[in-house]
């Protein structure tokens, strides 16, 4: 439980940090080239993860499930 509450607040700060454009700052493209570039993620994996994030901004029962630790990422 306490890795998925984790897990939110990693996507909470994606999401805001999505929306305010901080990834163009240094010259990428999108959020999730911004992500394989600074965590050596897979291009599908960070943009499942921000396109995850964007969602559960809109989602506001599975944003508090994830939240609470009571869904994990994958149910997600």
């Amino acid at each position: 439980a306490h890795l998925d509450a984790a897990t939110h607040r990693l996507l909470a700060d994606l999401r805001a940090f999505d929306s305010a454009g901080g990834w163009s700052t240094q010259g990428a493209r999108t959020c999730a080239e911004w992500l394989s570039w600074r965590l050596g993620w897979s291009g599908n994996r960070a943009r499942e993860h921000v396109r995850v994030a964007q969602r559960l901004g809109e989602l506001p029962l599975i944003d508090l499930a994830l939240r609470r630790g009571e869904l994990s990422y994958c149910k997600v």
